[in-house]
């Protein structure tokens, strides 16, 4: 499958797509992907910073 496909695809998984989470760029050989995480109202905590199950390292 195309990267570039797979991109437009995995950003509609509920997952990534109810948490903010949005996959901006992945290359031809899928070595490296790029995502970032935008905080919304439903991924912030009381002290509006990201919430601590939405983000991991």
């Amino acid at each position: 499958m195309k990267a570039s496909l797979f991109r437009h695809g995995i950003n509609l998984w509920p997952p990534f797509l109810f948490s903010g989470i949005h996959v901006t760029a992945i290359d031809d050989d899928y070595r490296r992907v790029r995502v970032e995480l935008r905080q919304r109202l439903w991924n912030m905590n009381y002290v509006r910073t990201h919430f601590g199950g939405s983000c991991s390292r």
